[in-house]
């Protein structure tokens, strides 16, 4: 409860208009003592409250700060508010604890570091001094990790100063068009900084769909810590994370080519890598960002039933939206509008078609199909029953991968619970297992297929895989026909920076300038890298440091004489070009995976990847 009153008066700190933004002088003495009152009046806490330790002093200082701890909703810690005793009001409720932008790196997350010359560079530079020599050229500016937030951009509120919390000007609204993963991780990295947003979510509520299957956590391990949540412990991903340790490659008939991981080297038993792949459920990580939220602000964040219909130059600037608004008795129109607006609905983003069109990127498909599945883990199979294997199988055409979805006392899909008398079946329930069956098809037959159904995928995947090795036939005829699902595998080619600025040119068209992209909106790729989240939640992170650039308010040292709107499509320009030229490598990545992984070359003998194993063929 106690964090959720400095929440409410974070959030409620006063703004200053969008023009106020750049003037000189914005924080004024009056208003920290304003709302150092506000604090100090607060029934439930005060600026002597020793288990908030807001402050060390009225004068607003307070102790050096540590690293940041990073926390999860669902797990009971001390985030800095406690006594450190683990019996805090917070640790007995999950509070995570609020983390704020740094005020040191602006939650850029890195800062200009000290080191301008090496010591090489120095004496070049004396030498050419001292013997009248033209000085050579200064060296490029070089950037550090943050000490004071470890790189993350972010801190926990009770190591900030008062007068450094994040303030921005107050007519700003970010509009965010989709509540999936990557919309999600954009408003809470923009309530981080104190950005005021809106997710807009065409489901009538959070759990409508099921949002997808598994993730493979990668360079997305980074922008969730940068989003306050641990990669690594006890508390990596609220306990709901799983690293796996051995990944190995079959023949159809159990034959192993190629094995590699922790357990395969060794090192299972030492202390966790901090770069570690981590395994987790779409939706349950999707739920971990939600609860974060919904930690710190309202509901009214989020609004759910309203579906993109158009969006059109807004009257006084800024962008207007029509939605389809579904969740009310009678269906009706309603027109918001937002200072700038993100599109972060999806492959089939209703964002892009308005702002690019269907024809300068049209789909492109990737000559497969690919049928998901969610089963109980078979016990009697040490591929599926100790929950930290990864392994695939590939007979050169047809591959089936599967790994860990869930732990057993964590399962997530309710597999077994599908399953009629599924508890006597002594050789499940150790857990869960996510399986993907990929395969060569038409588009057309793959758009029939998966049209069919349920019934009809499992039905294809047992009659392609039913008789290889154990427990591939298990794992498959113990999924239940509610956890499978299919269709055929696009993606889309990259745009150049350009034209993904300007979008669709047409008279009478307005372009969006005040409009971007992210996640699969912006950049769709196949599923077989599994980049597809972690792309999104880096640009999630990557944008809302850039609006915070834009937005937010600035003192006399760093005064930006520029243009508001005029630094906002710069700002704009920058995110996009550095997104694009992140994810260009990945999409076709994935491209090219969707092809070889359903050839001889998937099951080349080697103890490496895949994609390495490919690459080793090559070099041949």
């Amino acid at each position: 409860m106690k964090s959720r009153v400095v929440s409410s008066l974070l959030i409620s700190l006063p703004r200053l208009s969008y023009s106020q933004t750049f003037a000189p002088t914005i924080f004024r003495r009056s208003t920290t003592s304003a709302f150092v009152s506000q604090i100090s009046t607060c029934k439930r806490i005060s600026i002597t409250d020793k288990p908030m330790s807001l402050l060390s002093s009225p004068s607003g200082t307070v102790a050096k700060p540590q690293p940041p701890k990073r926390h999860c909703t669902s797990t009971t810690h001390d985030d800095g508010y406690g006594d450190g005793d683990g019996d805090s009001e917070q640790s007995r409720t999950g509070n995570s604890g609020l983390f704020v932008a740094c005020p040191v790196c602006h939650s850029e997350g890195q800062v200009i570091s000290r080191r301008r010359r090496t010591k090489k560079q120095k004496r070049a530079y004396q030498n050419a001094k001292n013997n009248g020599l033209p000085l050579p050229p200064p060296p490029p500016i070089q950037m550090e990790p943050c000490k004071e937030c470890s790189g993350s951009g972010i801190r926990p509120i009770g190591s900030v100063k008062i007068d450094q919390l994040p303030r921005v000007a107050d007519d700003v609204q970010i509009g965010i068009i989709g509540g999936g993963i990557g919309g999600l991780a954009l408003a809470l990295a923009c309530q981080h900084r104190n950005i005021p947003y809106t997710v807009y979510e065409r489901d009538s509520c959070f759990d409508e769909r099921s949002q997808g299957y598994g993730l493979t956590m990668q360079q997305g391990g980074k922008a969730l810590q940068a989003l306050g949540l641990a990669m690594t412990g006890d508390e990596r991903l609220c306990g709901k994370g799983i690293h796996s340790k051995r990944h190995i490659v079959h023949k159809p008939d159990g034959t192993q080519v190629g094995e590699w991981g922790m357990k395969v080297w060794g090192r299972e038993k030492k202390e966790e890598a901090k770069r570690q792949n981590a395994h987790i459920a779409r939706q349950e990580l999707r739920r971990i960002i939600y609860n974060q939220i919904e930690e710190r602000d309202n509901e009214n964040c989020i609004a759910w039933g309203h579906k993109l219909l158009e969006y059109t130059k807004g009257d006084d600037g800024g962008v207007k939206m029509t939605f389809l608004k579904s969740n009310v008795p009678a269906v009706k129109q309603v027109v918001k509008e937002a200072t700038m607006l993100v599109g972060a609905d999806g492959i089939r983003s209703a964002v892009r078609q308005n702002k690019i069109g269907e024809h300068v990127s049209p789909f492109r498909y990737l000559g497969c199909i690919v049928i998901l599945g969610i089963a109980p883990s078979p016990s009697s199979s040490s591929l599926t029953n100790d929950n930290e294997t990864v392994f695939q199988t590939a007979d050169g055409t047809t591959r089936l991968y599967a790994m860990p979805f869930a732990r057993k006392g964590q399962e997530t899909a309710n597999a077994l619970q599908y399953l009629k008398n599924g508890s006597e079946n002594s050789n499940i329930g150790q857990g869960e297992t996510m399986w993907q069956l990929s395969f060569p098809l038409t588009e057309n037959d793959a758009k029939k297929l998966s049209a069919e159904g349920a019934a009809s995928l499992k039905q294809e995947a047992l009659q392609r895989c039913g008789n290889w090795h154990s427990p591939i036939p298990e794992l498959l005829g113990s999924t239940p026909e509610e956890l499978v699902s299919g269709y055929p595998v696009y993606d889309r080619g990259i745009l150049d920076d350009d034209v993904f600025r300007r979008g669709c040119v047409k008279e009478g068209v307005y372009n969006g300038s005040e409009v971007t992209l992210i996640g699969d909106a912006a950049h769709p790729m196949s599923p077989f890298k599994g980049q597809g989240a972690n792309q999104a939640l880096l640009d999630a992170v990557l944008l809302a440091r850039s609006l915070y650039q834009v937005y937010r308010v600035r003192g006399d040292n760093e005064n930006i004489k520029r243009d508001p709107e005029k630094l906002l499509e710069d700002i704009l320009e920058e995110f996009e070009s550095s997104m694009l030229k992140r994810s260009k490598g990945k999409v076709k990545a994935s491209a090219e995976a969707a092809k070889f992984l359903h050839t001889e070359a998937a099951i080349a003998e080697g103890n490496v990847t895949r994609g390495a194993a490919v690459a080793a063929l090559k070099d041949k």
